[in-house]
């Protein structure tokens, strides 16, 4: 492979995570370690995380903060809310105009 994507990255991480999972982790690094694809990429979302740092893989890491969420409909919005449990303010879901689609309602 080129690149192997995982999301979700923080569940699969996690320091406690459980058996099957713990078995996915130890099946991607063997993956990614007979296949030495190019890139691979972690999707993580740390609002969605239940606070504990993850055992990310000793790769050569590239962060990147992605400062806004955008969700399809003014109902998506209105539900993720209630689960963004983010302790920065700045990043907040949205839904801006130029998307121009429907509320959902």
């Amino acid at each position: 492979y080129n690149m192997i994507v995982v999301d979700e990255a923080h569940h699969i991480y996690r320091p406690d995570a459980s058996e099957p999972v713990t078995a996915l982790r130890e099946l991607l690094e063997a993956l990614v370690s007979m296949t030495r694809p190019k890139s691979v990429v972690l999707l993580s979302d740390v609002s969605q995380s239940d606070g504990q740092k993850p055992l990310y893989p000793e790769y050569e890491m590239h962060e990147m903060k992605l400062e806004e969420v955008i969700r399809s409909t003014k109902r998506i919005v209105a539900g993720a809310s209630a689960f963004q449990i983010s302790d920065e303010p700045d990043v907040q879901a949205s839904n801006p105009p130029q998307c121009n689609v429907p509320d959902g309602s």
